[in-house]
C-alpha cells in the first residue's frame, strides 16, 4: 500500500507541469478537437512515463551531463513556443486564426520533452529506492493523461471568446513554467 501511495504522490508532481502546459494550450487554441487533446495527453502521459523509465535505465552514466543542462532544456523550448504564442496573439489576423489551433508534431515533442525532464531525474532516484520500477511509471503515465486532458477540456471551455487574449495567455503560462523550472534547479 505504501509503494502505491509513493507512486501516486509521484505522479502528481510530476504531471503538473503537463497539466499547466495542456491548459495554456487549450485557451490557445480556437480549433481545439478531441484528437488534437488526445495527441497532447497521450504524449504528455508517454514522455512522463518514459523519462523515468530512461533515467532509472541510465542512472550513473549521463546523469552528470544530462542534470546540468535539463533544467536550461525546458527553459528553452518552453519559453520559444510561449513566446511564439504571445507573438501570434498580437498578430492574429483572419488567415491566421484559421490555421491555429492544430498542434503540429514538432511542438507537441517540444512540449512533452520539455514537461518531462524532471522526471528524468525522478527515474535516477528509482535506483535508491524500493519501488516498483514498472508499475510507478505507469502510474505517472495515466495520471499525467488524465491530468492533461482534463486541463485541456477546461481551457477549451474557459478560452471561448477571448482568442488572441487567451493566445497570449497560454504563452505566458509555458514561459511562466520554464521559469519556474529553471529558478528551482537554480536555487537548490
Amino acid at each position: 500500500m505504501m509503494k502505491l501511495g509513493l507512486a501516486f504522490a509521484l505522479s502528481f508532481g510530476l504531471s503538473m507541469d503537463a497539466f499547466a502546459v495542456s491548459l495554456g494550450l487549450a485557451l490557445a487554441s480556437i480549433r481545439l478537437e478531441i484528437r488534437d487533446i488526445l495527441k497532447v495527453a497521450g504524449s504528455f502521459g508517454l514522455f512522463q512515463a518514459g523519462m523515468p523509465l530512461a533515467g532509472w535505465f541510465m542512472a550513473g552514466k549521463f546523469v552528470n551531463i544530462i542534470g546540468a543542462w535539463d533544467h536550461w532544456i525546458a527553459f528553452f523550448l518552453l519559453c520559444a513556443i510561449g513566446l511564439h504564442m504571445i507573438y501570434s496573439g498580437f498578430h492574429s489576423d483572419d488567415s491566421f486564426d484559421k490555421k491555429r489551433g492544430r498542434l503540429g508534431l514538432v511542438s507537441i515533442m517540444a512540449l512533452s520533452i520539455g514537461t518531462s525532464v524532471d522526471a528524468f531525474a525522478a527515474g535516477v532516484s528509482f535506483i535508491g529506492m524500493n519501488i516498483a520500477v514498472y508499475h510507478t511509471v505507469a502510474v505517472i503515465g495515466i495520471t499525467t493523461f488524465a491530468f492533461s486532458m482534463s486541463a485541456m477540456f477546461l481551457g477549451k471551455r474557459l478560452s471561448k471568446g477571448i482568442s488572441s487574449k487567451a493566445t497570449m495567455l497560454g504563452g505566458i503560462v509555458l514561459i511562466g513554467i520554464g521559469a519556474k523550472i529553471l529558478l528551482e534547479h537554480i536555487w537548490r
